[in-house]
């Protein structure tokens, strides 16, 4: 017989204040000092200085706020909500909702958070667990001109989503990206059915959105070399000097926005819980296809000035 033992427990106020054992009676199991450092969502307390490290900031929860500003750049879209102007807020200031269970991140070689920081429109990683397919992607982009594609970088560095990231082969396709099961395993996408083979595993985002617990995204490099010619022709494009480099920031771009695009996942949720069919091209595929479409834009006007 297997017999749960309660090794430690505690209460917290809602920004993470706990809240001392002699209040209000908290004389049951597992209210006993101790050594454990997890403590408010998860998150480490260092027994110093008192802060919670919430993997991209320390939080303080004395003052329901973050200790530094979220790293990334202000937009026209969060101008319009007052908690995303605000880049010290915890969890939007409403923590009775949502918790910031990592505060961003692509996932690094050792399984952990990558750490970055913009200098002068620059992506400059600050941690040593970078793989040589993120280096190279974020290089690409820093180097392009491209402020969307930028912007795509930072917004999937800022979602909650547990995001690789990798070039890889695979016939037929230009890039892919693939969600997650509560397992961990990539899922495939079903075209018949219009719908993933398996249940992504889904997680809420600050905003109270469903997005992707984890995914992939792949680039196929050889793919993109092998059709360049007729990728420069595509009535969509119309570039005979881009390069093979660009269109790989174009499709990174393209399929960030499969995950940072709450609306197509809302619609494809459904869809995995049995709803109805939905044209999966004008609802999920067009939109990413416009920021295609506009990083190449902003390629090509840069590569003109320089």
């Amino acid at each position: 017989m297997i017999v749960d033992t309660i090794i430690a427990r505690y209460d917290f106020l809602p920004f993470g204040e706990e809240i001392d054992a002699s209040i209000g009676g908290r004389s049951g199991a597992g209210y006993v000092s101790d050594t454990t450092r997890q403590k408010f969502t998860g998150h480490e307390r260092d027994s110093e200085s008192g802060l919670d490290f919430a993997q991209a900031r320390y939080c303080s929860s004395p003052t329901g706020r973050f200790m530094s500003p979220d790293p990334i750049f202000m937009s026209d879209s969060r101008s319009l909500d007052p908690q995303g102007i605000n880049l010290y807020a915890y969890c939007r200031n409403n923590p009775l909702i949502y918790i910031d269970p990592t505060g961003e991140y692509f996932v690094g070689t050792d399984g952990k958070r990558v750490e970055y920081r913009i200098e002068d429109g620059k992506i400059i990683f600050t941690s040593n667990n970078i793989s040589k397919d993120l280096q190279r992607i974020a290089d690409l982009i820093s180097s392009s001109g491209s402020k969307k594609a930028l912007s795509q970088f930072i917004g999937l560095a800022n979602n909650v989503t547990k995001l690789h990231f990798e070039f890889a082969t695979k016939e037929g396709y230009y890039g892919l990206h693939r969600p997650h099961d509560q397992a961990a395993n990539v899922l495939e996408w079903d075209a018949q059915n219009g719908k993933f083979k398996g249940e992504p595993a889904y997680i809420k985002d600050k905003n109270g959105n469903f997005v992707y617990q984890e995914a992939t995204i792949s680039i196929y490099e050889g793919n993109i070399e092998r059709d360049l010619t007729a990728l420069q022709n595509d009535p969509g494009i119309k570039d005979p000097k881009m390069t093979k480099e660009d269109f790989m920031i174009a499709t990174f771009g393209h399929e960030g926005d499969h995950d940072l695009n709450t609306k197509a996942i809302s619609i494809i949720k459904k869809r995995q819980d049995g709803g109805k069919k939905f044209d999966v091209q004008k609802r999920v595929e067009d939109p990413a296809y416009k920021v295609t479409f506009k990083i190449l834009k902003e390629i090509k006007k840069s590569r003109g000035k320089n």
